[in-house]
């Protein structure tokens, strides 16, 4: 969706900055995400190991009063950044290349995939709060391993990384948040009409593998998609790929039907949001019972709501008016 219709709203390039480049070497990003990895499994593994030494407390707490506010707040200042060395899709391409099936996602993934990583971020928000894991180490191990788990069985089951495009609860948060983001990688439309034939960006070259999220950086209307890998800026032979940086807040409003999964998303996300809030207010739903009633009520009138809105809005510019405004939230 998206190809040769919308160019991708203008921006600064920074693909030949000095700090882009680097990464693009063949030890930069590489490197910068097997050490994210190995840190992030130290950190699993004093969770586990050591819970209650202070080994373990410390780490504990930087899991929830430093790495979770500061890739939330990636997210929305600068887009999916996080997503361009996560630990979980690290994992997922090493087992890839130990070995696993090239099958394509299965229907049933790509269906549910969009209310599957609602549950999914519920999840976690809730076992946060019902198992106390900002006090529990042992909690926060078992989540973080769960969570690689996934990515790993899932890069074994099908081809490139499925996980990250249609499940993982935090790449989705990325993807609602990335239109209010100012980073962008596209394509130039005019280069890639006249100029490529092989789509190396999107299948893959020699060492470098294709889109790992099924999306080609021409998308430009729908560039959220993207998740930063960066891998397209080295496998595109004509230079047609381009990170860019551009006004904050615009892409929202630029965003059409494609993103009606992303709506749902952040329907369902702000009332689970709101409550959260009340639980602090209200006694009765700060229970284990009370907080799983609250995320299973909001999620379902998140994703009734969401439908309902879409069907009353008889026209595809109101319902991309309808879209933008659940995004906007």
């Amino acid at each position: 969706s998206g190809v040769g219709e919308d160019a991708a709203i203008p921006g600064l390039d920074l693909t030949r900055t000095p700090m882009v480049r680097r990464l693009l070497r063949p030890m930069g990003l590489p490197l910068v995400r097997v050490a994210t990895l190995v840190s992030f499994v130290a950190v699993i593994g004093l969770c586990l190991a050591v819970p209650w030494s202070w080994l373990g407390r410390v780490s504990n707490t930087f899991i929830w009063s430093a790495w979770e506010p500061v890739v939330f707040g990636l997210f929305f200042l600068a887009g999916p950044v996080w997503c361009t060395i996560c630990p979980l899709s690290t994992a997922a391409r090493m087992a890839k290349k130990a070995g696993g099936r090239e099958k394509p996602p299965a229907s049933w993934v790509i269906r549910h995939g969009p209310w599957l990583s609602i549950v999914g971020f519920a999840l976690i928000v809730w076992s946060e709060r019902v198992f106390n894991s900002s006090e529990n180490p042992v909690a926060s191990g078992l989540l973080l391993a769960c969570l690689i788990g996934a990515a790993v069985i899932f890069a074994l089951l099908y081809k490139r990384e499925v996980w990250c495009r249609h499940l993982c609860p935090l790449g989705r948060l990325a993807t609602t948040l990335a239109p209010a983001a100012p980073l962008q990688l596209t394509a130039r439309q005019q280069v890639c009409a006249s100029s490529c034939s092989t789509h190396d960006c999107y299948k893959g070259a020699q060492n470098i593998p294709g889109c790992t999220v099924f999306h080609h950086p021409l998308e430009g209307q729908s560039a959220y998609r993207c998740k930063m890998c960066l891998d397209c800026l080295q496998s595109c032979p004509h230079r047609s790929a381009r990170l860019q940086i551009r006004s904050p807040l615009i892409a929202v409003w630029n965003v059409d039907t494609n993103a009606k999964d992303l709506a749902m998303f952040a329907i369902a996300v702000s009332l689970l949001a709101l409550g959260f809030v009340a639980a602090h207010a209200v006694p009765a739903l700060a229970t284990p019972l009370g907080l799983t009633a609250m995320c299973g009520t909001a999620i379902v009138v998140g994703v009734a709501l969401h439908h309902l809105i879409l069907r009353l809005a008889s026209t595809d510019e109101r319902k991309t008016t309808a879209i933008r405004a659940a995004l906007a939230m």
